[in-house]
């Protein structure tokens, strides 16, 4: 499905980011990001997140990590690859609070929505179906807040914070 955004340019949800031997191609996984971000930035779902004080860029690291660490891109990424992106993935290498979960879980609920409106993707609905369970804030705060899950850096580097380490 092309679609053209506001710039005038026409974007390719399904291009590839990986070669045949499904290895990520990082230059062109960026630009596509740059790409998709723009255009979402720029929609009515990413103008509500900036109207509700929500200042996108959960969004960006979810993607790298779809694409470098599950080797999927968007229209292959579903609630499975999402689950292990927001409750394994990101407590385990993200620096962050979980006063996070909220903004993580609005912005990408916000990002799906658009992916399913402007393109189309049937497998939107499934990262949707995800995202919209009642408890999933509180389930992804508590991951975030669960030390058992950091690795090995974040230990050291939350340890710090919470003596006090700046």
């Amino acid at each position: 499905v092309n679609r053209s955004g506001d710039e005038g340019m026409t974007f390719q949800i399904q291009q590839d980011v990986f070669d045949e031997n499904g290895e990520y191609l990082e230059e062109q996984g960026t630009a596509y990001v740059d790409q998709l971000l723009a255009l979402f930035d720029a929609s009515s779902e990413g103008q509500a997140l900036v109207a509700q004080g929500i200042e996108p860029g959960w969004t960006s690291m979810i993607l790298d990590y779809a694409f470098g660490y599950l080797g999927v891109g968007v229209p292959e990424m579903d609630d499975g690859a999402l689950e292990e992106i927001l409750f394994q993935l990101i407590p385990e290498k993200v620096i962050t609070e979980p006063s996070s979960a909220p903004a993580i879980v609005t912005e990408s609920r916000a990002f799906w929505d658009f992916v399913k409106r402007e393109f189309g993707l049937s497998n939107a609905n499934s990262c949707l179906k995800l995202l919209n369970q009642p408890n999933i804030i509180e389930d992804l705060r508590a991951s975030l807040d669960n030390p058992a899950q950091y690795g090995m850096s974040k230990s050291i580097i939350m340890e710090g914070m919470r003596r006090g380490f700046d």
